[in-house]
């Protein structure tokens, strides 16, 4: 896994346009490292203990959502399939494992496969972009607005999670004006995907790329409604500036993104990136804002989003994904000499119960993970994407000016739009 990029000179572009919910979506984007659990209250710390502080810890980029909150990271441990496959609900119903197919077809970055021309690419995609308005009780008008990708004929589509969050009510409208009621099938605030269904057949579905196969500086386009319904249906091009992008989530994660310079604004979250074939290779939902910056926008790999999807069909969230329960921040090697103290993860809060009950507690330094040495949060985290919930991991920590092992059970993390559980 790429290392997380620990200084950035970006902050939260204040203008978005997308919702009301400013504050929400900066809150969704942190310098700490959060997974959203169930609270667990921590013991009072006895008098007199020297509490550390930690003056130049790593500083996660702030990614300022191009819709109506943060983004966003799949640490399921689904590998993205080509094809589909079957899985087992809990109640026994037998149900399709993937919710879509990527296609192996590689684009030549000199000559498209299909012959597809920019003008042929934007009328085959723009049929499969939708305009998502929120309503909040008692609110006449569209607190927000976002975009979507037509996943299925008979109306499931794919948008990010911070588009539909704490919606009371949704509105779709399809490219030729055509207006439905939705209904969220199901929403992950650590991703920041959701999947919404309309009450609709014979629509204009989406194909969708093999993210993979994309090669930086190949030609890309971003379809979206950047500043809602006005400016529906809007085309910008550009080019892969880089792949694998480790992006900073809502939760202890990162996502591994497409960096682009195709024009992502307010509105375009949830609309798709398309290689020259017009297959979907990206879900577009943020973008780095700062002065002096431009064209740094990002797009949540297909490939990884496939799984995700998947699961947010078949359960409603996304099953199986492994969380260690805390928040944490990196301790360098200059800062963790200045403090005396050994590099690693800092521990700001535990915020599970099995975390809690193994005696994980806060400024305990973690300095092994499994018998590895741990330095950056990827670390930390390819750790855990590697388990399932129930599964146990040893840690080394420092405390108190000695070392131990812990040995924590991983909790389930269902994204706090899911149903909770006491772990």
């Amino acid at each position: 896994m790429s290392e997380q990029n620990n200084f950035s000179p970006f902050f939260i572009d204040p203008n978005n346009q997308d919702t009301q919910n400013d504050a929400n979506e900066q809150s969704s984007f942190s310098n700490t490292n959060e997974v959203h659990e169930e609270p667990h209250e921590e013991p009072a710390e006895k008098k007199g203990k020297a509490r550390v502080v930690v003056a130049a810890l790593l500083i996660v980029a702030l990614i300022v959502s191009a819709g109506a909150g943060g983004y966003l990271i799949n640490n399921t441990s689904s590998t993205p399939s080509i094809g589909g496959n079957t899985s087992t609900a809990s109640d026994g119903e037998e149900k399709t494992g993937d919710a879509f197919t990527l296609s192996n077809t590689k684009v030549n970055p000199a000559k498209t496969t299909d012959g597809l021309t920019p003008q042929e690419v934007a009328a085959k995609v723009i049929p499969s972009v939708v305009c998502i308005q929120s309503y909040q009780m008692n609110n006449v008008q569209a607190a927000g607005s976002g975009s979507g990708i037509i996943m299925s004929a008979d109306g499931y589509i794919i948008t990010n999670n911070h588009v539909v969050e704490g919606a009371s009510a949704l509105k779709v409208i399809t490219h030729d004006n055509e207006t439905y009621e939705a209904e969220i099938v199901g929403a992950d605030s650590t991703s920041d995907l959701a999947l919404i269904k309309i009450d609709a057949k014979n629509l204009t579905a989406a194909t969708f790329g093999n993210s993979d196969n994309l090669e930086v500086a190949e030609s890309v386009m971003a379809i979206g409604n950047p500043g809602g319904l006005e400016l529906n249906s809007s085309v910008t091009t550009g080019i892969v500036s880089a792949k694998n992008r480790d992006v900073a989530s809502e939760g202890s994660q990162t996502m591994k993104c497409i960096q682009t310079n195709a024009a992502i604004n307010p509105g375009n979250s949830g609309g798709p990136l398309v290689n020259m074939n017009g297959d979907v290779v990206g879900i577009n939902s943020s973008k780095i804002a700062a002065t002096g910056y431009e064209g740094l926008g990002f797009a949540i790999n297909i490939n990884d989003a496939q799984p995700i999807i998947s699961s947010l069909k078949n359960y409603g969230y996304v099953k199986d994904r492994a969380v260690l329960g805390i928040t944490y921040q990196v301790i360098d090697e200059m800062t963790a000499s200045f403090y005396r103290l050994p590099s690693g993860i800092i521990i700001k809060s535990v915020t599970s119960r099995n975390a809690a009950e193994a005696g994980l507690k806060k400024d305990d330094v973690i300095t092994q993970v499994a018998g590895q040495p741990v330095f950056e949060g990827t670390e930390l985290l390819t750790a855990i994407k590697s388990r399932k919930p129930g599964d146990t991991l040893t840690l080394t920590i420092f405390r108190d000016g000695k070392t131990q092992d812990v040995n924590v059970v991983l909790s389930e993390d269902r994204g706090s739009n899911a149903p909770t559980i006491n772990n």
